[in-house]
Formats: C-alpha cells, sequence, structure tokens
C-alpha cells in the first residue's frame, strides 16, 4: 500500500522546463527557415528560365 507520493516540480525545474521550450521553437524555426530558403531559390531559378523561354 506505499504509493509513490507525486512532488509538485521545484522552481529550477519549471525555469529548465521553459529554456527547453524555447530551445525546441528555436530549432522548429531553424528546421523552417532551413526547409524554404532552398524553396526561394528554385522559385527564382524558374522565374530566370521562364524569361529566357519567352
Amino acid at each position: 500500500m506505499n504509493e509513490p507520493i507525486y512532488q509538485p516540480p521545484e522552481k529550477p525545474s519549471l525555469g529548465s522546463s521553459i529554456t527547453i521550450k524555447l530551445i525546441v521553437i528555436t530549432l522548429l524555426v531553424l528546421g523552417l527557415l532551413i526547409l524554404t530558403i532552398p524553396l526561394f531559390f528554385i522559385i527564382d531559378e524558374r522565374e530566370e528560365r521562364r524569361e529566357e523561354v519567352t
């Protein structure tokens, strides 16, 4: 009948969880930028090709 008592996280762990969230958000933003920047170059190349064709 000895059930483990859940202890609420202390203040330092709350601060670290906020930093972890910030790190995850920055990684997601960087990933999106890395994925979208090549798309802009591809679009520019296609526009240049269209100008050459016409």
